[in-house]
């Protein structure tokens, strides 16, 4: 049996199986093709490094490709400045923690064998045993590093030192734990002659997952050679814990159980080289991944990239980078030409005098990253397509107005993203651009109307991640989103359609900037925004439109260094709160990473004095500081109100902003106040009528319902089975019996190494996994994963502030997990006798013809259904929450036709306000609580903890109405006849092919009006 320290060190080699499927998919993708550069390493590479240990290969997105291609750079292009730059006659390169990684071998095929240069892999002999396998099955590597030797080295060996394991005059393959400092160094001073020889450590992102002052030791340790280099790569959090990206960063990793050790001690790039300064390196140098990127690599190169794989989130990547430190530490003076002298952090402006107060809501329809969005009817805000798991294409009415009603036709245009919808009058929009793909722009544009939307005149190119805004007049002006563009500035009227204007002092051709425009002078500012160049605008510029003509004027001298250098952004957003005060909000710079108390900036056009701490970044509890990333930002009365947003965090993870609203008044939540309208069958334009002899109209949307406690009951009142099926089974309606003794279980299964030991830690299930708190079978937001028991376990148990991913198992079968219902004392046989069902109840262990076994981390909520089947769900850890819904609201909960799983995406979070009518019961059960839930009635649950249950499905209908022969292992199959009917409606709807729509529609409806009668 594994221990809980194997199953840890076999997690933090499991990261090594998902990187090295990223480097697989970046070889495929950019290697096997020429790439600029004098270098042979930036040569097309023709023999496949990473194959070998990539079974699958995976395209992954183009912000991991380009990451990844950027780390291995950085690696890369360090190990041959070191061997070039070296004055040693032995040169040993030594990669601690190598994983997978080829570096020796790209280097030896692309440099040609050496006998002053020797590459050394160490990493725990499990993962070294088997990268020596792999490699012996190679032959094209086996020809790279040459022929196979022996070295006699009479050393101790244990379990973590396993020594050379494999050998050739210039690499060697060594098992050895990292923490054994001493048996490392005996085994390097016997192999190598130290007083000539160049030591080369490179450590990408592998010793922080050490213990920290393991890994502290192991930096002090390799200084101590003579001659001696260090390259890393690992993780920072430069703006702290708390960042939406370190944030997501870090969940990631605490749950994997693979905790990044060294972060939150050296959370900066300065921190990192302080770390090893004070450890006896005598020269370090140190930049974020994103700096490297900027001196390292050329226009050509990123050039390349881009004409490999087209990319434009620009945010993203830079997120990505600024979150790794690159450093470089000589024990001689021997600089890097490959990063910066200096540390750049970014500036600290002086605090504003007077801050916003940040209070956020999660509206679930407005996660869309790169939406358009503007100020709609004065007091409320429309959101436009964007990005979720696809590109989108409808309106989003974000109000606080609860009177309001989504009416707005069905968007007639394509999906998109990076476009722009502007005020056109008193009551019109026009939506412009946008983007496909990142080399698919669009030039289209529609205007929005009573509601509905007319195609007119096109712009004259594609542009995407442009700026739009409206004229006191009503004009509306486009400027940049197309470096190639003739113009970058065009006015749009409804007779002439857009119209290029003449530029006087031009400013560059710009993407991604940001104007702040007020209306009453016709003039605004221009602030950062992407050069042709891929570096960003760190000029601000002031303009004036009069007429068909833009004055423009660099203002750059007005502001001081600090401020400049703050103001250099790409994808902020700027606006007006008065005549005399400009904010600047979020985006991302080419500096450094923007802190979390520079992410708002206020600009006083008085004297262009810039303010930091615009935002009190400390959120009362149940709101969340936004990723102000693809987002928008618009001034409701005093108050700002950012909307949509957020990123994909690289491999992490997404993260989504709730809306947030940012005010001066520090007393009132102001986001508890908006609602999203959305065309979604769960928000509903008319009334129902609820069917009742004096029975008003409800509003669907807007009435408040009342949830009701579910009853409950002594397991004492209940004398036996028969009592149970008389006093509670025959009213079907839920009951809770509490406080019932099912046996062991309830002490047992609240240790994780008990039920890994039972059950076995390699025993493979599979789970539902997701990013979501809330999983959705009709959304399929979560992923069934195959994972081993011990893993599965681990995971769940990892406390909730440190588990990015919810996880759920809902067991299946042993035996045949599509073919046999689940039957939890044949399953687990080894828990079997822990759990024992009361007297009362006993019988349905005959009776039963499924009950599979439930265990979900925290607060992650299963979908709104129903099974055709009683059943009882037991709970045997944690508390979980339960709501039910009686059968009658079925159609009130937005079921599909011919679906048992409801549209809506969490209802334990869905306003009571949009399930007008309904009649919701609930409950939540403790440990020993068992819940009796008749056939057909709607429920979902939420654990509130780790949480074990199990239950106990019976079929309680004649055999004959469930259908013959018919498969159904989860007992949410629907009965025959409601099958049969569904057939029957079809044909119906088809009968009238040959009358006139609106005739069709009128019988239709007649014959629903007497299919009501009936019920």
């Amino acid at each position: 049996m594994k221990t809980f320290e194997d199953i840890t060190a076999e997690k933090i080699q499991g990261t090594n199986d998902s990187s090295i499927t990223s480097k697989r998919s970046v070889e495929r993708l950019y290697w096997s093709k020429q790439s600029p550069g004098s270098k042979p390493s930036r040569a097309a590479r023709h023999v496949e490094f990473f194959r070998p240990f990539v079974e699958k290969p995976q395209r992954r997105s183009p912000v991991i490709n380009r990451g990844y291609w950027t780390r291995m750079e950085a690696i890369t292009r360090h190990i041959e400045d070191i061997i070039e730059s070296s004055n040693c006659s032995k040169n040993v390169i030594i990669n601690l923690g190598c994983g997978f990684d080829p570096y020796p071998f790209q280097y030896l095929s692309n440099h040609g064998s050496s006998s002053n240069t020797v590459f050394v892999d160490i990493d725990y002999p499990d993962l070294i045993r088997r990268k020596v396998r792999m490699l012996q099955k190679t032959k094209d590597i086996l020809d790279i590093i040459g022929e196979q030797t022996t070295i006699d080295v009479d050393l101790k060996q244990s379990k973590n030192n396993e020594g050379v394991m494999l050998a050739t005059p210039s690499y060697l393959a060594i098992g050895c734990d990292l923490t054994l400092l001493d048996e490392l160094s005996d085994l390097l001073r016997t192999i190598f002659v130290e007083s000539d020889t160049l030591y080369a450590f490179t450590a990408e992102v592998s010793i922080t997952y050490m213990p920290k002052d393991a890994a502290d030791n192991l930096i002090a340790w390799a200084s101590q050679f003579q001659h001696s280099r260090f390259v890393l790569l690992e993780q920072i959090i430069p703006s702290g814990p708390d960042q939406p990206f370190a944030q997501t960063m870090l969940k990631h990793f605490n749950k994997l159980n693979t905790p990044l050790n060294s972060v939150t001690t050296y959370q900066k790039v300065s921190d990192q080289k302080e770390r090893f300064a004070s450890r006896g390196w005598n020269h370090v140098q140190a930049s974020d991944l994103y700096q490297f990127y900027n001196k390292s690599i050329t226009t050509e190169e990123k050039n390349f990239l881009d004409s490999v794989e087209a990319f434009d989130e620009l945010e993203e990547f830079v997120l990505f980078c600024q979150h790794y430190v690159i450093l470089y530490a000589s024990t001689s003076k021997t600089p890097s030409t490959l990063l910066n002298e200096d540390v750049r952090e970014f500036p600290t402006l002086k605090p504003a005098k007077e801050s916003y107060t940040i209070s956020s809501k999660s509206l679930n329809t407005t996660h869309k990253k790169f939406a358009a969005g503007c100020i709609y009817k004065n007091d409320s805000l429309l959101q436009n397509g964007g990005f979720t798991t696809k590109r989108t294409s409808n309106n989003v009415l974000i109000t606080s107005d609860e009177s309001q009603k989504y009416t707005f036709e069905k968007e007639p245009f394509k999906e998109r993203m990076c476009h722009s919808i502007t005020r056109l009058g008193a009551d019109k929009y026009i939506l412009s651009g946008g983007r496909l793909a990142p080399n698919a722009g669009l030039n289209d544009a529609w205007i929005l109307e009573d509601n509905k939307w007319t195609k007119t005149f096109d712009l004259p190119e594609p542009r995407s991640r442009h700026d739009s805004f409206t004229s006191a007049t009503g004009d509306v002006f486009i400027y940049g989103g197309n470096f190639k563009a003739e113009s970058q500035w065009l006015k749009f009227d409804l007779q002439s359609g857009w119209t290029p204007l003449t530029q006087e002092n031009a400013v560059p051709n710009l993407v991604g900037a940001a104007i702040a425009f007020n209306p009453a002078t016709n003039s605004g500012f221009i602030f950062g925004g992407l050069k042709s160049d891929y570096f960003v605008n760190t000029r601000i510029y002031s303009f004036t439109i009069n007429a068909g003509n833009v004055i423009s004027n660099d203002i750059t001298s007005k502001f001081d260094s600090a401020a400049v250098i703050s103001l250099a952004r790409y994808g902020a957003k700027a606006l007006f709160t008065d005549e005399a005060s400009v904010i600047v909000a979020g985006g991302v710079s080419e500096h450094s990473l923007i802190l979390g108390s520079e992410s708002l900036l206020r600009i006083n056009l008085t004297d262009f004095n810039v303010e930091g701490n615009v935002a009190d970044l400390i959120v009362p509890e149940g709101s969340s500081l936004p990723l102000l990333s693809g987002f928008n930002v618009d001034k409701i009365d005093s108050d700002l109100v950012v909307y949509g947003g957020g990123a994909i965090c690289f491999s992490f993870g997404a993260y989504w902003n709730d809306l947030t609203v940012l005010s001066l008044n520090k007393n009132e939540k102001k986001s508890d106040k908006f609602i999203a309208l959305a065309k979604t069958p769960v928000v509903l334009e008319k009334p129902v009528t609820i069917k009742a002899d004096k029975a008003k109209p409800i509003m669907r949307g807007y009435k408040k319902v009342k949830v009701k406690p579910v009853p409950r009951v002594s397991l004492d009142s209940i004398k036996d089975f028969d009592a149970f099926m008389n006093d509670i089974y025959s009213k079907q309606t839920p009951v809770v019996i509490e406080k019932v003794d099912v046996g062991a279980s309830l002490s047992k299964w609240k240790d994780p190494k008990y039920l890994i030991n039972a059950v076995g830690s390699d025993r493979k299930i599979v789970a539902h996994v997701s990013d979501a708190p809330n999983l959705n079978f009709l959304a399929k937001n979560f992923e069934y994963k195959t994972l081993p028991f011990g893993e599965f376990i681990q995971n769940v148990y990892t406390p909730p502030k440190e588990n990015a991913k919810n996880m759920y198992l809902r067991s299946l079968s042993s035996d045949k997990p599509q073919g046999k219902p689940a039957i939890f004392r044949h399953d687990f046989e080894a828990l079997s006798a822990d759990f024992v069902l009361p007297p009362p109840l006993a019988p349905l262990e005959d009776q039963h013809f499924s009950s599979p076994l439930r265990i979900s981390s925290p607060k992650t909520a299963i979908w709104t259904h129903y099974d055709v089947t009683a059943n009882i769900l037991c709970q045997v850890v944690g508390s979980k929450k339960v709501r039910l819904y009686p059968p009658s609201d079925v159609s009130k909960l937005s079921f599909p036709a011919g679906a048992s799983t409801s549209l809506i995406d969490n209802i334990f979070e869905f306003p009571d306000s949009a399930l007008g009518g309904t009649k919701p019961l609930e409950t939540t059960l403790a440990p020993g609580d068992i819940v009796f839930i008749p056939a057909c009635w709607i429920h979902a649950t939420l654990p509130l903890d780790v949480s074990i249950s199990l239950n106990f499905f019976w079929k309680d209908l004649k055999p004959e109405v469930y259908g013959n022969g018919k498969k159904d292992i989860y007992g949410n199959k629907d009965i025959e006849d409601y099958e049969n009917g569904r057939k029957t409606v079809a044909k119906l709807a088809q009968s009238f092919k040959g009358v006139p729509e609106e005739v069709r529609k009128f019988y239709l409806l007649r014959l629903v009006d007497e299919l009501k009668e009936s019920i």
